[in-house]
Parts: structure tokens; C-alpha cells; sequence
């Protein structure tokens, strides 16, 4: 018995004739390009959405999208490989039209619109809403921290900055007594490679000043160099690396993503609110119940129960909306690790009519 045997490479084919016959009738690609062709592109602020009278022609914005959305679904994010998928994928050549953009442009279209790819998905959520596909039931907030580009050792703090800017003066002082030394025993030749490292020593403390005030205007402990929206974030005492705090909320029901925000918070204590309000103007709904993890120092504070604890702080009016913030439970459940009952503690927010006065 004999194996299976592939064609002839050299075998002509004639069917099929169309790349339209190698994409299914469902397959996802199709509603990423039906959406984005649904979409204003200049109304978002995409660059290039009116194509100029003189020049070479860009591409489409329409088109990088597809190709960015593509991209993201699939788990590819590096432009170099997206540039590869296009002479490869049958997908990207029919959602492409055969198009072949290089990495530097893909990477350039990320770059610079990356705003109007923030309201891309926003006119997602919003045509999820519109169809009705939210159950806005429940939503379930949660945090996730994103290692940043930066490495650890960026993160800069005052003791740093200070002794940082003490080795400098130094450095700098004694690179003056260098260059007059040098202007007593040769006043006609200038010392080039003394001078500059000496401007580069000054620039470094100037860098060195806007750390430190930029340190004093946000009342901040510590930041990162080279990326000053990330911070350090962990748990443990260890060194912590420099992170971002994805917050995230999910209808529970449909597992769809209601609502995103990156922010630089360490904890998601101080996000509970904000995510939870904002997800409530997303829906346009009048009550929302909102489920978010307590962190486990919490947890560990807090007093064991024998089955269920629950704490209701006094509601506060916001808007026309009351809330009812921070209801506490601490729930004992079995582990799936061992036998014994771990503590699950949620935090629920309640938004309610509030009562007019």
C-alpha cells in the first residue's frame, strides 16, 4: 500500500479562476472587510483619507486597516510578519486585493493613527450595541499588567536622579579644569574631544532637571526613563518592572469586550469607578451591575468568613445616576489546586435611578 500523493507541482490548474473561491462564505475575513468599508475614515481622523491631486499615490487607509484588523485577530502583530502574510496568506491577498504594503508603512500607519484606531474600535462597540449583542446583564471588570519597553533599569526615582546629577557635576568640573589646562600649555589648539563630552555632560543634567521637576509636577515617586507613561508594577517586594495596567470590561453573557482603557496605575483599586462609568455611558443603559476582582492584599485583611460577608458603604449621587459602590463578598469556594476552600472576593458597583430631590 502506498502513501498518498500530492499533484504535480508543475501541473497547470485552471479552477479555481478566482481568489474569491479560495475564501469561505464565513469566514471572518469577510465581516473585517464589510466592517471597515461601513466606516468614515475621515470622520475618525485617519491620515491620507482624502488622497492628494499631485504625487504618488498612498494606499487606501481603508486597506492598511483591513490588513492592522487582520493582523490583531490572528495573533500576528509584528509589521514584518504582516508584510510577509500579504505574499503568503490567501486571506490577506483577498482582503488586500493583492496589495503588498512594506513593513515600514504598516508600522508608519500604526504610528500615526493610532487615535483614529482608538475610534475604530469605539464604532465597533457601538455597532455591537446598535445590533443588540450586548446583554448588559453583567460586566466584568478586570486588570492586566503589559511588560513596557523599557527594562528595569530606566526606572529612575529622586535618590537617582540626585546621585546621578552629583556624579555629573563632578564629571563636568573636573573636564573644565581639563580645558584650561589645556588652553595654558596650547592656546591655539582647541581640544574637540574635550569639548564635547562636555556638552554632552550638560545635556544629560538638563535631561537630569526635567526628571526631577517632571517627578515634583505629578507627585510621583518614580519613572520610567525613555517611556514615562509606563511604571514600575508587581507584586512582591522584589524589583518590579516597568508596566502598563490594561483595564478591561467584558459582558459577561456574550464574553464580548465592552470597554478598554491603558492606564498607569499599579493596582486596580482607583479603576473600579472610572471603567465601571464609563462602561455605563458606553452601553447607554440607566442601571449596570459591574463585578471586579478585590486584590489580594484586601483579601488578606479582611476578616475570614464562615460563608458570605457582605459591607454596603453609603450610596453617593453622580449625575442623575446613584451608585452604589463597592459591595464586598468574600465567597469560600473549593479549589481546583488542593482540597481546601479557597476565598474568591468580588467587588460589585450598582448603578441606580438617583432620587431627585
Amino acid at each position: 500500500m502506498s502513501y498518498v500523493q500530492g499533484e504535480d507541482r508543475g501541473q497547470a490548474a485552471l479552477l479555481p479562476a478566482a481568489i474569491e473561491d479560495y475564501v469561505a462564505a464565513d469566514a471572518p475575513v469577510r465581516v473585517i472587510d464589510a466592517f471597515v468599508d461601513g466606516l468614515d475614515v475621515r470622520g475618525l481622523g485617519f491620515g491620507r483619507s482624502v488622497p492628494a491631486v499631485t504625487g504618488r499615490p498612498p494606499y487606501d487607509p481603508r486597506d492598511l486597516l483591513k490588513l492592522y484588523l487582520y493582523g490583531y485577530l490572528n495573533e500576528v502583530r509584528s509589521s514584518r510578519r504582516l508584510e510577509r502574510e500579504c505574499s503568503r496568506n490567501v486571506e490577506v491577498m483577498w482582503l488586500l486585493r493583492r496589495l503588498a504594503p512594506d513593513f515600514k508603512t504598516i508600522a508608519d500607519f500604526r504610528r500615526d493613527n493610532g487615535a483614529a484606531i482608538v475610534g475604530t474600535c469605539r464604532a465597533f462597540v457601538l455597532f455591537c450595541r446598535d445590533q443588540g449583542l450586548f446583554t448588559a446583564r453583567l460586566v466584568a471588570l478586570d486588570g492586566s499588567k503589559f511588560r513596557a519597553a523599557a527594562s528595569a533599569k530606566c526606572v529612575m526615582g529622586r535618590r537617582e536622579i540626585a546621585e546621578e546629577a552629583a556624579h555629573l557635576d563632578r564629571r563636568i568640573a573636573e573636564y573644565l579644569v581639563g580645558l584650561d589646562e589645556n588652553d595654558a600649555r596650547e592656546p591655539d589648539e582647541v581640544p574637540s574631544a574635550t569639548a564635547a563630552a562636555l556638552k554632552s555632560l550638560r545635556a544629560r543634567r538638563i535631561e537630569l532637571d526635567q526628571l526631577a521637576a517632571k517627578l515634583d509636577c505629578e507627585e510621583r515617586n518614580t519613572l520610567v526613563e525613555g517611556e514615562l507613561d509606563a511604571r514600575p508594577m508587581g507584586i512582591g517586594k522584589g524589583p518590579k518592572p516597568p508596566s502598563y495596567n490594561l483595564q478591561t470590561a467584558v459582558d459577561v453573557d456574550t464574553g464580548l469586550i465592552v470597554h478598554h482603557e491603558v492606564t498607569s496605575e499599579p493596582n486596580d483599586t482607583r479603576q473600579l469607578y472610572p471603567m465601571a462609568k464609563a462602561t455605563k455611558d458606553m452601553l447607554g443603559v440607566s442601571n449596570l451591575t459591574v463585578v471586579a476582582e478585590m486584590p489580594a492584599t484586601q483579601v488578606a485583611r479582611q476578616p475570614r468568613p464562615a460563608r458570605l460577608t457582605a459591607s454596603r458603604p453609603a450610596c453617593r449621587p453622580i449625575g442623575r445616576y446613584t451608585v452604589r459602590a463597592t459591595v464586598r463578598c468574600l465567597v469560600a469556594q473549593p479549589s481546583s489546586i488542593s482540597r481546601k476552600r479557597t476565598l474568591i472576593s468580588v467587588r460589585r458597583v450598582m448603578f441606580s435611578p438617583a432620587s431627585r430631590r
